[in-house]
């Protein structure tokens, strides 16, 4: 008892650190990027009802996520600690929750290691503060492997109903909370006491949650399942059969597995085969423990759900082995190897327990917590889009357009935008533009020339005319870029710039890891004769002041027309 006390304390203490590491990137606001940017719109500018329409920018979240995320922008206004709130929040509950259930499945030793890897976890670190739904994600699974283990201890009528109402609020807050649900009435159904006396229940448990998924499907997440740049973009992660699939198999395993114990949480860390197989068979181990000492249904809760993940990526519905996608499962993950930390301590005398455990836990944790501290001190910035606002806001007003690149689209109307009252016209039209349009950040290559393309896509705002730019061709397909920018891409943006400038324009670009924009930068000097006025370099984007000879190109939005179409006309004021 005297060593289950000691281990609850330290438990206190690291989840506690834990805590304070995710509370200091929330206290950093680190600027929203492209994909917070995207949802954050939709969630800025719709209203309750609005957001269970289909989602503008290609965005999919479950509605209760939203509503929650909507409430804190009427709250706390639309800023990043406002939409990060939540997720800060799910990210300090998952700490707490792992305890008891690790306690319950495998002893007070697995529960501080449990306590110690989702503290540290990248994965877990790294979403906590980011405004979508993958943190909540991580908490339901646990919630709802606790509510099982609740029902499993004691099948009373009060603690079914509470397994019912929280598998409902798992699939109204997270797409891959069916998942967990799968999981949880495969193992029920494995269960003694519930197979004997208790099936009609999980039988209706099981019934309400299958039609409230289906519901959800077909009225909400339907079409976001089957958009066609969802499945270009994640097609190597669906591991349906034909050529490629051992490569697929092999990404999937590592990112479902790594990314929860080591790397930058965003991408799969570069680790060798013999690691991730050690790695693995520990985490079959603990899934062995659990069995063990409770039966087979309580392994099956842990592995269920990862497995239900292999099933809907086969049909082409749930990409397997992206880091941020595969959240839901970091909780399972660091519970199977949690069990294993515990199997090793249960084998030594109990007065050696405490310290065995103490260690066994320090090996893994350790190096997992020092990767926190060093990103705590050099933390990623992502796009740091108001600080090139800044500095273009600070200008001298100017008629001078500006033009911004298709993946800066989403973070330049986020931050433009006067949300105390914003203009609901200029959103419609970046939306359209840049949802499903010629402004789509990701859009796939054209298989042909760019030629005096987007001449209507320019919108006028108070003093500017602000110019929206083509996608260029190069499309992000999991797990990198794919191809060079269409021919003609970069050639036909130079040329949209120039004839707009008066006589000089900006450029506003984010999302710069690819620099796909610097042939545009290039055909404006050798074609055009511009000359960079301004140049502000910032992680993850960039602002130039570009200016152009008078008389080179048309000025004051003299656009040549594409052929066979007219004058294009200019977005509302």
């Amino acid at each position: 008892m005297r060593g289950d006390r000691v281990l609850a304390s330290l438990a206190l203490v690291v989840g506690l650190a834990g805590a304070a590491a995710r509370s200091w990137y929330f206290a950093l606001r680190r600027p929203l990027w492209l994909d917070e940017c995207m949802l954050a719109l939709n969630i800025a500018s719709r209203s309750a009802l609005d957001l269970l329409r289909p989602l503008d920018y290609n965005q999919a979240a479950p509605p209760l996520f939203l509503w929650i995320e909507r409430a804190a922008v009427r709250l706390g206004g639309v800023r990043e600690p406002a939409l990060r709130a939540w997720p800060l929040a799910a990210g300090v509950l998952l700490i707490a929750l792992v305890w008891p259930i690790a306690r319950r499945l495998a002893g007070t030793p697995a529960a501080l290691a449990a306590v110690a890897l989702a503290a540290f976890s990248p994965t877990l670190v790294r979403y906590t503060d980011e405004a979508k739904p993958y943190g909540t994600d991580a908490l339901l699974t646990g919630a709802v492997v606790l509510a099982v283990l609740f029902v499993a201890e004691a099948p009373s009528r009060r603690r079914w109903l509470a397994l019912a109402a929280m598998g409902l609020v798992a699939v109204l807050a997270s797409i891959p909370a069916t998942f967990a649900l799968a999981g949880a009435v495969a193992a029920l159904a494995l269960h003694p006491a519930v197979r004997r006396d208790r099936f009609r229940a999980l039988a209706a448990c099981a019934l309400v949650w299958a039609l409230a998924v289906a519901l959800l499907y077909l009225s909400f997440y339907r079409p976001e399942a089957r958009n066609p740049h969802h499945q270009e973009g994640y097609g190597f992660a669906f591991l349906t059969p034909g050529p490629g699939f051992a490569d697929r198999a092999g990404l999937a395993w590592r990112g479902t597995i790594l990314p929860t114990f080591a790397g930058n949480g965003s991408v799969i860390p570069d680790a060798s085969r013999t690691v991730l197989t050690m790695l693995t068979v520990a985490l079959a181990a603990g899934a062995v423990v659990v069995a063990r000492q409770h039966g087979a249904w309580a392994a099956v809760l842990l592995v269920a759900p990862l497995l239900a993940a292999v099933a809907a990526s086969a049909l082409r519905r749930y990409p397997l082995g992206v880091p941020r996608l595969m959240m839901f499962a970091s909780p399972l993950l660091v519970l199977m190897a949690a069990a294993s930390i515990g199997w090793l301590a249960g084998l030594v005398r109990d007065r050696w327990r405490t310290v065995v455990a103490i260690a066994a836990t320090a090996v893994v944790a350790v190096p997992m917590a020092t990767g926190t501290w060093r990103a705590l001190r050099a933390p990623w910035r992502g796009e740091d889009a108001p600080a090139l606002l800044k500095a273009f806001d600070d200008r001298p007003r100017t008629s001078e357009p500006v033009y911004i690149g298709a993946r800066g689209i989403p973070s330049w109307i986020f931050y433009t935008t006067n949300w105390e009252k914003p203009n609901r016209d200029r959103l419609e039209f970046y939306a359209r533009a840049a949802g499903n349009g010629p402004s789509f950040e990701n859009g796939a290559s054209r298989l042909r020339f760019v030629y005096d393309e987007g001449n209507d896509l320019v919108f006028r705002y108070h003093d500017r005319r602000e110019i929206l730019g083509l996608f260029s061709g190069r499309q992000w397909r999991w797990p990198t870029y794919q191809g060079t920018a269409d021919p003609g891409w970069a050639a036909n943006e130079a040329a949209r710039i120039a004839r707009e400038a008066n006589p000089c324009a900006w450029l506003y670009f984010t999302h710069t890891s690819e620099n796909t924009y610097r042939p545009i930068t290039w055909d404006m000097r050798d074609t055009h004769g511009g000359r960079r006025d301004v140049q502000l370099v910032v992680p993850g984007g960039v602002l130039y002041r570009y200016c152009f000879p008078e008389g080179a190109e048309p000025v004051m939005g003299r656009s040549r027309a594409a052929p066979g179409r007219s004058e294009p006309a200019l977005g509302p004021s």
